[in-house]
């Protein structure tokens, strides 16, 4: 294990003290719901969830929720401990120390480098909003950790069939249906594609051979479901109601855009600019409203000066690391197209967008190191490659 990799870990350790320290903050001096209304929603049916697996609550009732899976995670910390909304955010800043890991690990595979992994699980640890996101009781930190691992399990296998890591990433794709079903075709189809492109090196061959496997599977499961999962299978009239709604005043004071018209293919195309805008930089300097929107001005205004650095990552990445990153760029791309469309408030969307600001993390450290170093000088990888032509297992970031 090098310096750096133990760095990392001691990082892990500081960014989980300063989630617990936030965590105990918040419950004991701020007003429950606070900076999340929804925790409340949480509390309240992991409760009677608990309730019904304990056996006190006879009669089951209906979960059909897309946070079926957080309602589990807080029921089974009831189960033993009794109601103290306390525990799921300090388990929430646990899973939340082990994101700044993973990323740092992530973000190695796919740059090959140790430097920028460091820089970018940094951000992970000290940027606010992502302190503030593992300390109070929402599945955001959950879904950020599933998608981490799950990406990279995918810049491991580099298309080599290894049947344990293949179950890996279907589990993790069930689980994160568990949390938010919506995202199963924005990381199955990248998971297929990413794969069958590690598979050789005709990329354009095994791109189109992955792009046919993954809508036809999208294809297959919207044959077989009701409207009510539209969402999950991108059914734009449904998304443009739900847009409308969510922009709405009824809905929150920080709609925009309300009139939009996505139902079409040409009308979301024509908004996807305007919604990208929102996605990376709102709330805008001059939006103060709120205390939270105010808050998250300064952090938002400072992630301003890292897109040079995603651009300039994104490029690296994709002309020399693609089949290393291809998945993670998927993945990011898709989720980022349907928040910005979707969407309709900012504040929704500014937590929404938590879910993949570590892999933006990434892609600016990544960029920030390459445009630093001079062109056409060969960096050590952070790995050592497998000796001799054949190809073995994918090494791992670091064996932990």
């Amino acid at each position: 294990m090098s310096r750096t990799d133990r760095e990392a870990i001691s990082l892990r350790w500081r960014a989980f003290v300063i989630r617990a320290f936030c965590a105990l903050t918040i419950h004991f001096f701020a007003p429950a719901g606070l900076f999340a209304p929804d925790e409340l929603t949480y509390s309240q049916r992991g409760e009677r969830l608990a309730n019904y697996l304990s056996g006190t609550m006879p009669t089951a009732f209906s979960l059909r929720d897309d946070a079926v899976g957080y309602y589990y995670v807080v029921a089974f910390l009831y189960l033993p401990f009794g109601v103290l909304p306390l525990l799921p955010k300090l388990v929430n800043a646990w899973v939340g120390s082990l994101v700044v890991l993973e990323l740092y690990r992530l973000t190695k595979l796919m740059g090959g480098a140790e430097a920028p992994a460091l820089r970018a699980a940094q951000f992970m640890a000290y940027f606010p909003s992502q302190i503030l996101w593992s300390s109070v009781m929402v599945r955001d930190v959950w879904v950020q950790w599933l998608l981490m691992r799950l990406a990279r399990e995918m810049a491991e296998l580099k298309g080599i069939f290894i049947p344990s890591r293949i179950i890996s990433a279907v589990a993790l794709v069930w689980l994160l249906t568990q949390f938010r079903p919506y995202l199963l075709y924005a990381v199955a189809g990248p998971f297929v594609l990413s794969f069958f492109l590690g598979r050789s090196k005709d990329l354009v061959r095994n791109l189109s051979i992955g792009a046919l496997l993954a809508i036809s599977l999208a294809y297959a499961d919207v044959r077989g479901r009701g409207t009510s999962e539209k969402v999950q299978n991108f059914d734009l009239a449904e998304l443009q109601r739900l847009r409308s709604w969510s922009s709405s005043e009824a809905a929150a004071n920080s709609g925009f855009e309300n009139d939009a018209d996505i139902s079409t293919p040409e009308g979301a195309l024509s908004f996807l600019p305007i919604g990208l805008a929102y996605f990376f930089f709102a709330p805008f300097p001059w939006q103060l409203g709120s205390l939270r929107q105010s808050l998250a001005i300064p952090e938002t205004v400072y992630f301003y000066t890292l897109v040079p650095g995603i651009i300039a990552g994104i490029i690296y990445l994709l002309r020399r690391r693609l089949v290393d990153s291809v998945g993670v760029l998927l993945v990011t791309m898709t989720v980022t197209f349907g928040y910005a469309i979707g969407q309709g408030n900012v504040g929704t969307l500014y937590r929404h967008k938590a879910q993949v600001i570590g892999f933006y993390y990434a892609f600016a450290a990544i960029g920030a190191d390459r445009r630093r170093k001079p062109a056409g000088v060969p960096q050590p990888s952070a790995y050592p490659a497998p000796p001799g032509p054949l190809r073995t297992r994918p090494a791992a970031a670091y064996s932990s």
